[in-house]
């Protein structure tokens, strides 16, 4: 008999977007990741299961070929990106485990993060898919049913906590004046004392860079001779067991410190398609623990990758040379197949196509050649796991939860071209990636759906749609390859204003002031829109299979800042 344990952590984004601090943000995540990472493997019977912690390294190592099968009283099949799965021998040791485990995320965290269970048992490991949906509808089940803290008491005498005003503070920062100080919750302070933990992230990018021995990044590439220089420290540190206590302040204090010239971030939100549609196609727990791993791996190698592409570190000159003032990004949560980041907004939807695509291709690499007992259903995973993804341009004082829920409804109108498409194609057919951006202008928007409304000609009657996202990397490749054109033959900025106006006022009055704004262009950017859109039937707009008329120049004109030369 075995008995099979899922766990999957609740609100994630909820716990780490409480406040809209970024000392707060990264403690969050760095407390998920060290309950996640650690804390779990740690409540496992030691010496008795597939892992073992290797304290030379301070590292959990697996430990499955030293060991025979029959000798596990415990086994993992996966634990990261706050989910995991385990198979026990014995009842008890499972149920002691849950019950430990979501112990441990209530007290580890301050009673801000917690924990799902569940536990199934069967005689029969063979019909993986089977116990996988099991299981997951036991875990729905427990989660649907928890308790649902209400709100806190109030009296005159109680405080809350100044940073998130929810719950009682219990003590103050004290790093000033008594009648000043900052009064905090338990949950606060956890989050603030785990805050330096949160650049392990950093740690991570820099190894990345340091493995790179052919400097393939452009970005990183022209500190030539310095770069051994700068990142010995942080190889020093990568190596040492306590290094984050260590890393330089070479990384964000705050939101603002990722803004670009303009004072805009981007904030991406990015998750795979039909992931759990592919869970439910996987037919034994060895093909699962190497899917997940797998997928894990492809995530974090795609995020670093598309950074060192696109982002560019800070560099400030000293009388010892130079050093690394900022690597301007932030990684708020990095799941097993999912991401939040923030980004300086010129480089944010480059860094989100290229994320896309090489997570794409990167799944394609490492999954199509496991063909261990026909475990995978080749053709739904040998073609590569597409994405979808949201990416909003805010200022970086804009509260952080409100650029959260945009992103959020972005990917979900990215995730439903994606599904679209697929429709289109055949069941088992390759997927596209797509993206959906948006630039916040106004300090109060209900919903991105209230902004994209279609407006009717008033003098055809026609409908008109002044915007074409979401878009698939591809079109977002098409997209950005002409702002560059533009910006080569540099297009008047002028003239970009007055398009820009031209478009609200109807079919007919932005078609004639198109053709009278192209005769005044420099030559050769007037050839490249005659050929590219005017003999398409496209200057500004195209008429779509529903019948509404569409342009591509609204999205190239708003987006035109934020993308680099």
């Amino acid at each position: 008999m075995a008995f099979i344990v899922a766990f999957d952590t609740d609100k994630i984004k909820q716990y780490i977007f409480a406040t809209n601090k970024l000392k707060e943000i990264r403690g969050a995540s760095a407390i998920l990741d060290e309950l996640n990472e650690y804390e779990t493997l740690n409540l496992l019977p030691k010496g008795k299961g597939n892992y073992d912690f290797d304290r030379n390294e301070n590292v959990w190592k697996w430990n499955g070929k030293d060991m025979k099968t029959d000798d596990l009283e415990w086994e993992v099949i996966f634990v990261g990106g706050g989910s995991g799965m385990v198979v026990f021998k014995n009842k008890n040791t499972a149920t002691k485990f849950c019950s430990d485990l979501e112990k441990r995320y209530y007290t580890f965290s301050e009673g801000g993060a917690s924990i799902t269970t569940a536990i199934i048992e069967t005689d029969d490991l063979t019909n993986f898919q089977l116990l996988y949906q099991r299981l997951q509808f036991k875990l729905r089940q427990n989660k649907d049913a928890r308790y649902q803290i209400s709100q806190t008491l109030t009296h005159p005498f109680f405080r809350y906590c100044d940073s998130d005003g929810n719950l009682y503070a219990e003590k103050t920062d004290g790093k000033i004046a008594f009648r000043d100080e900052y009064f905090l919750s338990a949950q606060i302070r956890r989050k603030r004392e785990y805050a330096k933990k949160g650049r392990v992230i950093f740690k991570k990018f820099i190894q990345f860079l340091l493995n790179d021995k052919n400097q393939n990044f452009s970005n990183w590439r022209y500190l030539e001779s310095n770069l051994n220089k700068i990142f010995k420290n942080f190889e020093n540190v990568i190596s040492s067991k306590n290094g984050y206590k260590d890393i330089p302040n070479s990384f964000p204090d705050d939101i603002t410190d990722l803004e670009d010239d303009r004072g805009y971030i981007g904030l991406i939100y990015a998750d795979a398609n039909r992931m759990g549609e592919r869970l439910e196609q996987i037919k034994s727990k060895e093909a699962y623990s190497y899917f997940s791993k797998t997928i894990k791996y492809c995530n974090e190698t795609a995020i670093f990758n598309a950074l060192a592409n696109y982002i560019k570190p800070k560099i400030i000159s000293t009388n010892k040379g130079y050093k690394i003032e900022l690597i301007p990004f932030e990684i708020f949560l990095l799941g097993g197949d999912d991401i939040i980041l923030a980004v300086p907004g010129t480089c944010a939807l480059e860094i989100a196509r290229s994320y896309l695509d090489n997570f794409k291709n990167f799944t394609a690499n490492n999954l199509s050649g496991y063909t261990k007992g026909n475990d995978f259903n080749n053709p739904f995973f040998g073609n590569g796991i597409s994405m979808s993804a949201g990416v909003v341009f805010a200022h970086g004082n804009y509260p952080l939860h409100l650029l959260l829920k945009y992103a959020t409804e972005l990917q979900k109108s990215a995730k439903w071209k994606s599904r679209e498409m697929q429709k289109q194609s055949n069941k088992n057919g390759e997927e596209v990636n797509c993206i959906d951006f948006e630039i916040i202008k106004q300090s109060l928007l209900p919903d991105i759906k209230s902004i994209r409304q279609t407006f009717e000609d008033k003098f055809t009657g026609k409908s008109l749609n002044l915007y074409k996202r979401p878009y698939t990397t591809e079109e977002m490749n098409e997209l950005i390859s002409e702002i560059h054109c533009w910006k080569k033959n540099s297009f008047p900025k002028n003239k970009l204003n007055e398009m820009y106006d031209l478009l609200h006022k109807g079919r007919m009055q932005a078609q004639v002031g198109f053709l009278r704004i192209l005769r005044r262009l420099p030559e050769e950017i007037q050839k490249h829109l005659i050929h590219n859109y005017v003999m398409k039937n496209i200057f500004p707009w195209e008429k779509n299979e529903a019948g509404q008329y569409t342009t591509p120049f609204f999205d190239l004109i708003e987006v035109y800042e934020f993308i680099s030369e």
